[in-house]
């Protein structure tokens, strides 16, 4: 058994990129690129098609408009003049054809609308006017023309919605980073790494706030004031506060120990006692104390010159140190 497609007297042929490109428009821009791609007048008179076009559908010739500029932006379409491009390579017409996934394969990807496609994109979105009015009180300021184009492209080509980005500029304005690159490249990093709603987003600031607020009190702890911290200091309170979920009680007690054993600072050391304390299922303060406890009891009962785990690993650890 196999397919058949009845074609019967009429066919219309589309690219495959519109099925990635579908995931970011509407029901209504779809059915006019079907109108758009069976209306011969489009061929030779795009005015006089767009007419026809609007007639058959029922629709504004504004709307046709709209939905031209929007596939035109998406690359489907594009006029006489622009045909003349040189033909993609095959890597890239096989890129083309790939199916969706919603991930921008580089942050230099967002579209540049001409001024006609501001004005067809702010009439065909009834919504991008108050998303850019919002994201400029976010900011305190009164946006250029690339700069509203970046905005649109944010709500057309991410297809982000108006919580999601005022949330956004407001978080960048209150950290003092009001240029609109910095902020099309954080929402670049957030797209690719899956966090697309404004929910997502709320969660992602607030982990944030608190890994930021816990590097602050491990600095202190460390004495490593406002230097930079090396790629390894990087992983380490990643691990610590991110991968094994401490807060930073704990970290303070290991804190101590390392001081207590080899008298001074030492990340390595403390990144040794807590992936240990990890390892042996610890969580929370209460549960290092409680282990700490035990540990101490079952030393001062075992059997003099004995030497038992904890003991191998506190001096494997003072040996790696003192390498």
């Amino acid at each position: 058994m196999k397919l058949k497609f009845e074609y019967g007297s009429g066919v219309i042929t589309l690219p495959a990129s519109v099925i990635a490109k579908s995931e970011r428009t509407t029901k209504k821009d779809i059915r006019l690129l079907f109108l758009i791609a069976s209306e011969p007048l489009c061929l030779v008179d795009l005015d006089a098609g767009a007419d026809a076009v609007a007639k058959s559908a029922g629709v504004d010739r504004t709307e046709v408009d709209a939905a031209i500029a929007f596939w035109r932006g998406a690359g489907v379409i594009a006029l006489d003049d622009e045909a003349a491009k040189p033909q993609e390579t095959n890597a890239a017409t096989e890129k083309e054809t790939e199916p969706a996934d919603k991930k921008l394969r580089s942050r230099d990807e967002l579209p540049q609308y001409t001024s006609d496609e501001i004005e067809a994109l702010l009439a065909r979105r009834a919504d991008a006017g108050k998303i850019i009015d919002g994201c400029q009180n976010a900011l305190g300021k009164l946006f250029n023309t690339m700069e509203i184009n970046t905005v649109l492209g944010l709500i057309d080509y991410y297809g982000l919605d108006g919580e999601y980005l005022i949330m956004l500029f407001a978080h960048c304005a209150e950290k003092g980073k009001r240029s609109l690159k910095y902020i099309e490249r954080l929402t670049y990093t957030l797209y690719t790494e899956g966090v697309e709603s404004a929910s997502e987003l709320e969660e992602y600031f607030k982990n944030l706030d608190a890994f930021e607020q816990n590097e602050k009190k491990v600095r202190e702890l460390f004495g490593m004031r406002s230097r930079a911290l090396t790629s390894k200091e990087k992983a380490a309170l990643k691990s610590w506060f991110g991968e094994w979920g401490f807060d930073i009680s704990v970290v303070e007690k290991a804190y101590e120990i390392t001081i207590n054993n080899i008298g001074e600072p030492s990340v390595n050391y403390t990144s040794a006692i807590l992936e240990r304390w990890h390892s042996d299922g610890y969580k929370t303060l209460s549960d290092v104390e409680a282990g700490l406890a035990e540990y101490k009891k079952k030393k001062d009962e075992s059997t003099p010159g004995s030497f038992n785990t904890d003991d191998i690993f506190e001096a494997a650890l003072k040996r790696s140190y003192s390498k």
